[in-house]
């Protein structure tokens, strides 16, 4: 997605999931590293995007996606409250 010059990248699970959800950038890389970043697509998550592909594939599998998306909810509520209150 492009908003005023920025890119953004999303992700969902592939197949038969039950949730039609996206789930940005930032909440993905804080489930892998823990860290709260940003859901711009600037050089410093390209690179982490590069090195971790495989890795972010794996959490949208099929085995593994019920966990994923309930802890990415999690995060999605948590940086609502840190920005909204």
């Amino acid at each position: 997605m492009r908003d005023r010059e920025q890119l953004f990248l999303d992700f969902r699970a592939t197949g038969r999931s039950r949730t039609r959800s996206w789930y940005s950038m930032d909440v993905v890389r804080q489930l892998l590293t823990g860290e709260i970043g940003r859901s711009e697509m600037d050089e410093e998550n390209a690179t982490f995007l590069k090195f971790r592909v495989f890795q972010i594939q794996g959490l949208f599998g099929k085995p593994k996606i019920a966990e994923t998306e309930a802890n990415l909810k999690g995060f999605e509520a948590a940086r609502a409250k840190r920005l909204f209150g």
